[in-house]
């Protein structure tokens, strides 16, 4: 038996609540009760089922009462190696907290299998180290593209590649302009908002509305939601910082690189519209003619269904898409059907200030050997939802010093290197990591707060990660100390530094973690044990 779900989204729940566990048991239950009317299933998880777009960490990092700005350059369009991949993986390391016992619970029940066709929002998980890691902690087997199942008559997809805003020059390892335009716009105003409104929780009253963007779709339409929102808010000050917000957010998005990828005719059109919902004196109506110019005929995925050379195949039954969250099953003129599995319907209420949400329903296609068309099952819920915090703090990753030492090339040793120091440092009792930075521009990854034995280690440390190391590299460091002000230096590398090298770093109040001393920690505690031993 095969069965298909789509477009979860199941979030970090930084700037948003997400699937609650009550759905999620559903699911479960669902396919447990499948799983014992055949022999073998396979659960297709049909592309965005992890949203990494939707997160606070993107854009900012909070320390205390205040939000400080990530790096410019740790965004999805950059490369895809340190710092990306630690955003990434602390992302992940969230949804496994989250999610983990649901994946867990799937996996446990018999001749089931779990399999993952990636989306544009879950993109990065095929892409890093940390994303594959976390599939296969989760038990999901990741699959290509496309899939077709032939024994049971369907060729399945997420369908991103008919959306030319989520896709690059037919790309799929590209970042599209839509991972702009929910980074820099949507997260974007949720940031500005909380900034304006003085808070670093997006839980908080004044900016907990905005979660209730998740159910608009296409993203296009935000501009229309925003406007008829933001004049039911009984609050006029926090009515204005909405609407200051956003217009800080849209600059934000259109002095992005991705933005100016676009054509020069779609740059006008997406410029006229964001130039029109900056203005919230403009009409609905303006607005709304505007966003015609973006609409795609909602036909159109069901032509594209029926143009695969896989709907020509008489042993094809359907044809699966998810991406559009429109729930749909259409025969189409070959014989065969167009299905899409929706998404997994909410619904959001604001009244007096509080915002209500409920997860409605969700949908899954089931197909069997035997039967002579899919059934196309719509899954009721009512189910409120809620932010939830982690059951517990997420596992530390499964990558360690010895997987970068066993790396190939020293780029990977460093990425490799790199999520390793970010997650001893973070376990490490009295040492907190304030930022991560661009080593190209500002000559070390990391800077951390440290409260042990401050008078001879500095209290502000910049952390340098390097696969290899020189001499000229500690000299380099020292001057960046100066030139940013910041007391000392840790140098982690897997290489072996000879004690010499070692004693001329002191003097420049850099410290060196080499190969062997790395041997002598493995854990948060450890490192906290080794510096206040003042070996």
């Amino acid at each position: 038996m095969l069965v298909v779900v789509s477009d979860m989204h199941l979030t970090d729940q930084t700037l948003a609540p997400s699937v609650p566990p009550e759905a999620l048991a559903r699911l479960t239950q669902e396919i447990r009760k499948l799983a014992g009317e055949t022999k073998s299933l396979e659960l297709i998880l049909l592309g965005d089922i992890f949203d990494l777009l939707r997160s606070s960490r993107w854009l900012v990092k909070t320390y205390g009462d205040s939000l400080k700005d990530a790096p410019e350059d740790i965004r999805p369009w950059h490369s895809v190696d340190s710092p990306v991949e630690d955003v990434v993986a602390t992302i992940l390391l969230d949804m496994q907290s989250f999610y983990g016992t649901f994946f867990e619970n799937l996996a446990k029940i018999e001749n089931v299998k779990l399999t993952w066709v990636p989306g544009n929002h879950d993109r990065l998980v095929n892409f890093t180290t940390a994303g594959k890691n976390f599939l296969k902690t989760l038990q999901v087997q990741p699959a290509d593209y496309e899939m077709l199942e032939k024994d049971y008559g369907v060729f399945a997809r997420h369908g991103h590649c008919f959306d030319k805003y989520n896709i690059r020059k037919k790309n799929y390892e590209l970042a599209p302009f839509g991972d702009a335009l929910v980074i820099e716009a949507l997260d974007g105003l949720h940031v500005e908002l909380a900034r304006r409104c003085r808070v670093v929780h997006f839980d908080h009253k004044d900016v907990a509305f905005l979660a209730a963007m998740e159910g608009v779709r296409p993203h296009a339409r935000i501009p229309l939601w925003l406007h008829e929102t933001t004049k039911k808010l009984p609050d006029e000050l926090v009515q204005e910082r909405t609407r200051d917000a956003w217009r800080a957010a849209v600059d934000n998005f259109c002095a992005c690189e991705i933005f100016k990828l676009l054509s020069a005719p779609e740059r006008t059109i997406f410029k006229k519209l964001l130039d029109a919902s900056k203005d919230f004196r403009s009409s609905l109506v303006q607005l709304a003619a505007l966003l015609e110019q973006l609409a795609e005929d909602e036909d159109n995925y069901a032509k594209h269904a029926a143009a695969e050379a896989a709907a020509k195949d008489d042993s094809i039954k359907c044809v699966v898409y998810g991406h559009t969250h429109v729930p749909e099953k259409r025969a189409l003129a070959s014989g065969c059907y167009y299905v899409n599995t929706g998404w997994w319907d909410r619904s959001y209420e604001l009244r007096d200030h509080q915002l209500t949400a409920r997860m409605n329903r969700f949908f899954m296609l089931v197909v069997d050997k035997q039967w002579r068309e899919p059934d196309f099952r719509e899954i009721t819920l009512n189910t409120p939802i809620a932010w939830k915090p982690p059951d517990k703090k997420p596992a530390p990753p499964r990558v360690s010093f010895a997987d970068a030492q066993k790396a190939e090339a020293n780029s990977s040793k460093r990425a490799i290197l790199g999520r390793g120091v970010l997650n001893l440092l973070s376990a490490c009792p009295g040492v907190e990591v304030k930022g991560l930075w661009n080593p190209v521009k500002k000559g070390y990854d990391m800077v951390v707060a440290n409260e042990i034995r401050q008078a001879t280690l500095g209290r502000d440390i910049a952390v340098q990660v390097k696969a290899t190391l020189k001499e000229p590299d500690i000299d380099g460091l020292a001057v960046n100390l100066k030139k940013s002000k910041i007391d000392a230096g840790w140098i982690f590398t897997t290489a072996k530094v000879s004690d010499e090298i070692k004693k001329k770093a002191k003097k420049s109040k850099i410290s060196v973690f080499d190969a062997r001393d790395i041997k002598t920690f493995s854990t948060g505690k450890g490192f906290a044990s080794l510096l206040r031993s003042g070996d």
